[in-house]
């Protein structure tokens, strides 16, 4: 049985109440996550406001009754009416793709009948009241417009908000059940997850996500608290999975988590189902030491539902093969590894960096100091060692996402050109191929006023990455550029189809 507990005869009516504000803080910044359940007269008033959809469909734009600045892309299930209440998920996406991350789920919503309110306005990298106004504004308008269990609310977002989502489910243990988190970890304010998750967690990570380790860090702190939790891996690099098969999962995950907790009764077919495509997944997968842990994770999932001697010794095998230990051995030896580089080798030279040290005067110094080459030769070398290649990437993947973005925001905003560039250079170095720092550079040598640097950056940018021309035309940033005699022979090269599309 989870943590989180069902039974409500202890406890008064409160979640028929309007209790205003929950207070958030994150990052030493107050703001108003969410707004508690509207009053029950107010709900059953609103929830006709559902009769403009139609169950069974998605509805790509909808905005909010009470914030005409907030929108969401909605999927009702087709067996939705309004004498019963439903399971909600929120989806936040960090850049408020509304239709492709809804997307992601509407398969098994439409299944398990679950709501699903994809938000146009959460975000990451920005002041964490955006995320929090469009949760604010989804969770009055899912009680507002449509009939909802107040109990089974879920949340589901992508490293910024993915993070924010934890935020918000911590604020709201009563009623937020689960959290999808893809491409986050814990929130970096805290420290451990605390005694208050009393929601199961379903994580999401890629192989060279550059929140691997941090991903993996939050599963294995959820273990010791014997919260309801589970870690997904797929092939690739940051960002939500590349299909809906993990996301589908995650939602029959929490449907699962809901008949453990009591919340739902259980569905013996169902369970079945279930229980063997997780059996046959567990036998696909050809490396022990993946297979041990989707064993163990069976165990984890079905204990007491069903009968799991098959899976009892299997695990007993797997466990007693020398090679699943070695990897174990291997995988924590890693995990050390890209810590010690990012808060020693990494932070030693961003502090030289900042403070115009030796070490990072120049980009081949620093990349020198960073070790790029080596991580490069180790992230190559895939079928020897795969393992330790995907961790050379996730390093390099760190790096890049810092020296192509983070960074150069610092120093562009202080008007510090020549240490944006050294940033810049060193990302090019590790993804050529990747269009963004080629036209940051760019920007950063036109505003410095190195004018024939900034043309040359944007051939690179041409070679790598489609061309607006008539945006690069009328961009003000470029408008120094444009009174050189070499403006015309670029834009002749701005027409030209990119050789290669941006990884």
């Amino acid at each position: 049985m989870s943590s989180r507990s069902r039974d409500t005869r202890s406890r008064p009516a409160v979640l028929a109440l309007a209790v205003g504000l929950v207070i958030v803080l994150t990052g030493g910044e107050a703001f108003a996550a969410s707004q508690r359940p509207v009053a029950s007269a107010q709900r059953s008033s609103a929830t006709s406001q559902s009769g403009a959809f139609q169950p069974g469909s998605t509805t790509d734009l909808v905005t909010t009754l009470t914030h005409e600045d907030q929108q969401y892309a909605l999927f009702l299930p087709a067996q939705y009416d309004s004498s019963r209440k439903w399971p909600v998920l929120f989806v936040l996406d960090p850049r408020g793709r509304a239709l492709m991350a809804r997307d992601l789920f509407v398969s098994a919503a439409a299944e398990l009948g679950y709501i699903v309110m994809s938000s146009y306005q959460s975000r990451s990298d920005t002041s964490p009241t955006v995320t929090a106004r469009a949760f604010e504004a989804l969770l009055g308008e899912s009680q507002r417009r449509f009939s909802v269990d107040l109990e089974r609310l879920y949340l589901g977002g992508m490293s910024g908000t993915s993070h924010a989502s934890f935020r918000f489910a911590l604020a709201l243990s009563e009623n937020i059940a689960g959290v999808i988190g893809c491409g986050g970890g814990l929130p970096q304010e805290l420290e451990s997850p605390g005694d208050g998750v009393t929601f199961a967690y379903f994580g999401i990570t890629g192989t060279t996500d550059f929140n691997y380790q941090g991903q993996l860090r939050l599963d294995r702190q959820l273990a010791k608290l014997g919260s309801p939790r589970r870690l997904e891996v797929f092939e690739g690099r940051h960002g939500w999975p590349p299909d809906d098969t993990l996301t589908n999962l995650a939602l029959r995950w929490m449907e699962l988590q809901a008949m453990r907790a009591g919340a739902i009764p259980p569905r013996t077919a169902w369970l079945s189902e279930q229980l063997s495509a997780q059996r046959a997944r567990a036998r696909s997968l050809d490396d022990p030491f993946d297979a041990l842990q989707a064993w163990r994770q069976i165990v984890a999932d079905f204990q007491g539902l069903a009968d799991l001697g098959e899976v009892a010794s299997e695990i007993q095998r797997l466990e007693a093969l020398a090679q699943v230990s070695r990897t174990a051995k291997l995988e924590a030896r890693l995990a050390r590894q890209e810590e010690a580089y990012l808060t020693t080798r990494y932070a030693s030279w961003l502090r030289d960096l900042r403070s115009d040290g030796e070490q990072a005067s120049t980009p081949g110094r620093a990349l020198r100091a960073l070790g790029v080459e080596g991580l490069l030769e180790r992230s190559r070398n895939k079928s020897e060692s795969p393992r330790r290649a995907r961790s050379a990437e996730r390093l390099l993947e760190s790096l890049y996402v810092d020296v192509s973005y983070y960074l150069p925001d610092e120093f562009l905003a202080r008007d510090q050109y020549e240490r944006a560039a050294i940033t810049l250079e060193v990302a090019i170095a590790i993804w050529p191929e990747r269009p963004r720092a080629h036209w940051r550079l760019a920007e950063a040598y036109a505003r410095w006023g190195k004018n024939e640097r900034a043309l040359e950056r944007l051939r690179g940018a041409f070679r790598v990455s489609r061309v607006d021309v008539a945006r690069l035309q009328s961009d003000p940033q470029w408008s120094a550029l444009r009174q050189l005699p070499q403006w015309q022979e670029l834009l002749k090269e701005a027409r030209k189809p990119a050789s290669s599309s941006p990884r």
